[in-house]
This record gives C-alpha cells, sequence and structure tokens, in this order.
C-alpha cells in the first residue's frame, strides 16, 4: 500500500511543533504526568469501549493505517480499465473477463467484474453492488463515529482531571507539595484532553471522512461502469460515465433525505 505523506507529515509536524514549544524555557519535563495522562488516555479509552462494541473498537484502531495510505486508483485510470473491459466484452463477450477478474486486487471491483461474468443484468448488478456498498458505508460510520467519541470524550475526561486536581488543592491548602501536585493535575489533565482531541482524535476522524467519501465515489463509479458494459454500451461512453459517476447518481427520494 502507498503512503500518504501528507497525512505522516502533518501528523509528524504537528507533533514537532508541540514538542519544540514544550522544550523551550524550562524544557518538556514538567508536561509528563503519568496519573494525568493514565486519568485522560485510560478514561477516554474505557468509556468509548463502554459506548460501542468491541468490534467498533478492534476495527477503529486499525483504521489508522488506512489514513497514512493512498486511496483507490484515480477515476481516469479506473476509466480505463473499464474501457478496455468494455472493448473485451463486445468482442468476446462477458465471460472473456474472467481472467481480467483474476488479476484485480480491490475486493469490490473483482466482485463486481464477477458478477458481470456470471451473467448478471443491469438491475441485478445494480442491487447487488449497492447492498455491498450500503455494508461499506454503514462499516466506515461507525468507525468514523468511534473517533469521533474520541473527540468528545477527551476534553470531557481532561476536565474531569481537572476538577479532581482542584479539590486535591482545596483540601491541601497548607501542604505545598500536595498543593503543587493537585495543581500539576488540574492543568496537564486539560492539556493531554486538549491534545488527544485536537491533535489525533480530530484529524484523524477527519481523514477518515476524506477517504470514506473519495471510497464511496470510487464505488460509484464501478458501479457505474459494469452496468453499463452490460447494458452494451460504447467503450467510450463508459468510459466517460465512470470518470463522472455522480451524474450517474440516483437521486434521493424526498422520504430518504429526510
Amino acid at each position: 500500500m502507498k503512503t500518504d505523506y501528507s497525512a505522516v507529515g502533518g501528523l509528524l509536524g504537528t507533533a514537532l511543533v508541540i514538542g519544540m514549544a514544550m522544550s523551550l524555557g524550562s524544557g518538556n519535563a514538567m508536561f509528563f504526568d503519568p496519573s494525568s495522562f493514565l486519568l485522560v488516555l485510560g478514561g477516554t479509552l474505557t468509556v468509548v469501549v463502554t459506548r460501542r462494541s468491541v468490534r467498533d473498537v478492534v476495527c477503529h484502531l486499525r483504521a489508522l493505517k488506512v489514513i497514512v495510505g493512498q486511496g483507490p486508483q484515480g477515476l481516469p485510470e479506473l476509466a480505463g480499465r473499464f474501457q478496455r473491459w468494455a472493448n473485451i466484452a463486445r468482442r468476446d463477450g462477458t465471460l472473456a473477463l474472467e481472467a481480467e477478474a483474476a488479476s484485480i486486487q480491490q475486493p469490490f471491483l473483482r466482485d463486481a467484474l464477477m458478477l458481470l461474468v456470471d451473467g448478471a443484468d443491469e438491475a441485478a448488478l445494480r442491487l447487488g453492488l449497492q447492498k455491498r456498498v450500503d455494508l461499506l458505508n454503514e462499516r466506515h460510520e461507525r468507525v468514523i463515529a468511534t473517533w469521533e467519541d474520541w473527540l468528545v470524550i477527551s476534553p470531557a475526561m481532561g476536565m474531569i482531571g481537572t476538577l479532581i486536581g482542584l479539590m486535591h488543592m482545596l483540601g491541601n491548602l497548607k501542604d505545598i507539595d500536595m498543593l503543587g501536585q493537585g495543581m500539576a493535575l488540574a492543568l496537564l489533565t486539560t492539556l493531554y484532553g486538549a491534545l488527544l482531541a485536537n491533535v489525533v482524535a480530530g484529524p484523524v476522524a477527519s481523514r477518515l471522512r476524506i477517504k470514506h467519501d473519495e471510497e464511496l465515489q470510487w464505488c460509484q463509479a464501478v458501479v457505474v461502469g459494469v452496468c453499463r458494459i452490460a447494458r452494451g454500451e460504447s467503450p467510450r461512453r463508459i468510459a466517460d460515465a465512470v470518470v463522472t459517476p455522480l451524474r450517474n447518481v440516483r437521486p434521493r427520494r424526498s422520504d430518504e433525505a429526510a
């Protein structure tokens, strides 16, 4: 899988800027407190586990590798493949595409082409592939929503830590050491919550949303391509339709939009 260097560079750059800011002045040792870090990170994770299923938690962690990987091939390249497949289907029939399907790496595209090889008509193709797209959309939305939970919960855990730290301070006003510990807990938990939400969870959720939208558009282009091959349209028209799949999206009914 090719690496998306913009995502990697952005994450590393943000970490570098924050690290440099912490290192200036008194050094970064004062910015690390194990109890504060455990409270925010562990508390956020346990709340996310409580709100979501185990499968959602596992999938949202696995999705981290998606944000640094390139998405599916561009639509112009996909259009070129469909134009070639349309020529083969017109000349030798759709059964001749079975050899092409065997060499395809993307599961959705391979399945779509195999349905065409198996003789599915346009209606069956559209119905079967749309069900796959719906399942893909549901799975991605659950993953993104789990990361968005981090975006909401981590600042709240930071605030809880701040309140705990303030209570420690108020209960030990005469003890300078305990007063300092309470102040550190109060301030650092807020810092950790803000960093976790805005430096980690927010960018990850945003990047996953972009990847999700790109993949849905790509899947829609695949649906358009195989349906038009089944319809017997000319290879050039099929290629043009694949490049602009949004023009072929079925408009939602008013009850669906609601």
